[in-house]
């Protein structure tokens, strides 16, 4: 009788643990469901940063009570976001990117099967970035959107930057949920201003603010080391499907990405030009040798469009190619990549063709290899 009341005491105890125990799991196991289900949770988000910092393309409707409703300007006109989404679709590369890089996973991406290097359905650099939740594949071929598809994944807000949808599209999508394709006054926006909207729609602000730092430094990083790069004048030619001559300037994404690398980016349009083209625009090789500038950087779509270029006799003619200062590239996720930059994969960029743009400052043909080094292939 002496020990009773001590077992009493034990036994009293090993309840309240077993209690708190299931407890904990039950929270686990809530908070992992909500997960799955798809919100967001982010950490150190402050209304009051997102008031303060934002893209000159949103409009906060009521800074004295909430970040939201906000108005997105955009080609298609302003879209109104009324409150924060939860879930969000992307229907490009750049906004999948963005979404991944602010550590925020889409509910649905586009499934690129047809445009990598290696088949697989997403770039290297969003494979790496993504985690243990994948999103649902898009098939974004042809003329018309599987609207049902995005329509069952319940998002709230539907990102297309960087695109070009019709307006029959935009309509359709709108009806789903706010739609933001390409704000105002951008044919294909920057990677600074893409992943500010992205970012300020998803309440992500401080998400945004580290992200363009870490870019920024490593752009930095690149200028510094890459002294070669410096006052190197360069004209980057898209050859396109149709086998046209597009030269990238100016305010096209991949000749900003190189300025930031340190090039002068040649080749914006005459005065009688000025307006109609807002990045790229139809060149010959004969402008090109007029140009004559110290690098050329081709993108190739096949073996045919390479062959037939460096058989050019005028391609031949203009002195930097003379002299090997040419980095012709043909691996769709490098031309991706540049075509396209965001804070996600200009690292990969960085580690990938920098060193193909160094071979062709110094004067060796710098061709991209069949595919991306193994280490960087896709993990599907």
């Amino acid at each position: 009788m002496a020990h009773s009341k001590p077992k009493g005491w034990l036994r009293a105890a090993g309840l309240v643990i077993r209690l708190l125990s299931a407890a904990v799991i039950v929270c686990l196991i809530f908070w992992i469901g909500l997960s799955v289900a798809g919100k967001f949770f982010t950490v150190g988000i402050s209304e009051e940063d997102l008031l303060a910092n934002h893209p000159a393309a949103v409009m906060i409707h009521d800074p004295s009570n909430s970040a939201w409703p906000m108005t997105v300007a955009t080609v298609h006109g302003d879209v109104v976001v009324h409150e924060r989404p939860g879930k969000a679709v992307a229907l490009t590369t750049d906004a999948a990117d963005n979404l991944v890089a602010l550590e925020l996973t889409p509910s649905g991406i586009p499934d690129l099967s047809a445009h990598t290097a290696t088949g697989a359905a997403i770039t290297p650099w969003l494979s790496e970035g993504l985690s243990i939740q994948k999103p649902e594949l898009l098939e974004l071929e042809g003329d018309t959107l599987p609207y049902d598809q995005i329509a069952s994944l319940d998002p709230g807000a539907i990102f297309a930057t960087g695109s070009n949808l019709r307006e029959d599209q935009f309509r359709t999508l709108s009806r789903i949920a706010p739609t933001i394709d390409v704000p105002v006054g951008n044919k294909q926006p920057a990677w600074e201003q893409s992943v500010q909207v992205v970012g300020t729609v998803m309440g992500a602000p401080k998400q945004v603010a580290r992200k363009l730092d870490e870019t920024e430094h490593l752009l930095a990083n690149v200028r510094d080391e890459e002294t070669s790069f410096r006052g190197t004048t360069t004209v980057i030619v898209d050859i396109s499907h149709q086998n046209s001559l597009m030269l990238r300037y100016g305010s096209s994404p991949t000749a900003q990405l190189l300025e930031a690398f340190g090039f002068t980016v040649v080749g914006a349009p005459t005065d009688d030009q000025e307006g109609f083209f807002t990045n790229t625009r139809p060149t010959t090789w004969e402008e090109i040798t007029m140009l004559n500038p110290d690098l050329v950087v081709v993108f190739y779509e096949s073996d045919s469009q390479r062959a037939e270029t460096e058989s050019n006799p005028i391609y031949a003619t203009i002195p930097a190619v003379h002299g090997g200062h040419v980095v012709g590239l043909q691996n769709a996720d490098m031309i991706m990549a540049l075509r396209h930059p965001t804070v996600l994969s200009i690292p990969w960029t960085v580690n990938t063709v920098v060193p193909l743009l160094r071979a062709g400052v110094v004067g060796r043909d710098a061709p991209a290899p069949e595919g991306p080094r193994p280490d960087l292939v896709p993990r599907l």
